[in-house]
């Protein structure tokens, strides 16, 4: 069950997403309908977050083993990626319900990243407590932007690259040569 589980996400969620992610960008871009293109800039660079996260998942996905799958992580992945799809679907025309859905993802992620839901390099405190401080920065960053001087639609591209970058810089469940050794050698979930 639990390889199945790999295979479903690797197979048919994370890319179903991931195209929801590439038509939502190129609608973006060709039916503008007045919209200009430096308005168009805080939304291209959230689906380009949006995508290059995926693009990681995605990797880790392929990267790991049915062992360290758990229930709370099936359950977490599946809403992380209806929560993708629908930010990049949302983002197109950036309506104030926008704010709120990229709030909850990142409340979500405090959530999951609290209670364990995606394995970490190390199971020690500080790897978790990184990846919950990450998403609250995010959170503090896309509620006062504005405040602190990110208008016109950057606040959401700024907190998911704090997200983003903490994920990526610190706490990272593997390093990328660590993936690519496992995928390479044969150790690919699918």
């Amino acid at each position: 069950m639990k390889q199945l589980t790999l295979t479903l996400f690797a197979g048919l969620l994370t890319p179903a997403v991931a195209g929801n992610i590439i038509w939502t960008l190129f609608d973006a871009l060709f039916n503008r309908q007045g919209v200009g293109v430096f308005a168009l800039l805080p939304v291209v660079a959230t689906l380009f977050l949006l995508s290059v996260y995926l693009i990681l998942d995605y990797i880790l996905i392929l990267a790991r083993s049915a062992a360290e799958i758990s229930v709370l992580g099936v359950i977490c992945e599946g809403i992380h990626l209806s929560f993708m799809a629908a930010i990049a679907i949302l983002s197109r025309n950036n309506p104030p319900e926008l704010q709120i859905l990229v709030a909850a993802y990142l409340g979500f992620f405090i959530f999951g990243n609290s209670f364990g839901a995606w394995p970490v390099r190390d199971e020690k405190l500080r790897w978790r407590a990184a990846l919950v401080a990450a998403d609250a920065v995010g959170l503090v960053i896309l509620c006062k932007g504005t405040e602190l001087g990110l208008t016109g639609g950057w606040n959401i591209p700024a907190c998911l690259t704090v997200s983003l970058a903490v994920w990526l810089i610190w706490a990272k469940p593997r390093t990328m040569p660590e993936m690519a050794n496992q995928l390479s050698s044969g150790g690919k979930a699918i």
